[in-house]
């Protein structure tokens, strides 16, 4: 169920860290911690369920053994595979949204790549009207027939 509420601020600051475990920074590409992707988190988990799942990977990744950080996020995913399976999906569909990561990809690709439209949206004119595209045809019911089909004689 969507709902108005968000994802609480500690859970998703506290998920960065696992963010860059698997996504770690590279070069020109930053750390997910050293983007908006908390901020991110924060507005599109409104699922209440989603919400609950990330709670509880927060309170197992943050009480996991963190000297070895790979191994702890490998052991969380067996622990709890479907909160891990919603986090990696946010995770990296956010990540490749924020601003710092779409220069990167600009800069690196040489290409016009640009944000994905979601969760904000295309910026549009609203004056403009958005004519709808001319595929197909309608037929009105009432001009519906039934037609026989009967074998080549």
């Amino acid at each position: 169920m969507i709902n108005d509420s968000r994802l609480e601020r500690t859970v998703a600051e506290g998920l960065m860290s696992l963010a860059d475990v698997l996504i770690p920074e590279q070069g020109p590409w930053p750390a997910p911690s050293s983007t908006g992707l908390s901020d991110y988190f924060v507005e599109a988990v409104r699922v209440e369920q989603d919400q609950l799942e990330l709670e509880i990977l927060h309170t197992t990744w943050v009480n996991s053994p963190l000297e070895a950080p790979f191994e702890a996020a490998r052991a969380t995913e067996r622990l709890i595979p479907s909160a891990f399976t919603l986090f990696r999906q946010i995770c990296y569909t956010g990540y490749y949204a924020q601003p710092e990561v779409i220069r990167v990809l600009q800069s690196e690709m040489d290409c016009d790549y640009h944000s994905p439209p979601q969760p904000q949206g295309y910026l549009m004119d609203l004056e403009e009207a958005i004519v709808p595209p001319r595929v197909g045809h309608y037929t009105p019911t009432n001009h519906v027939r039934n037609v026989r089909l009967e074998p080549a004689s």
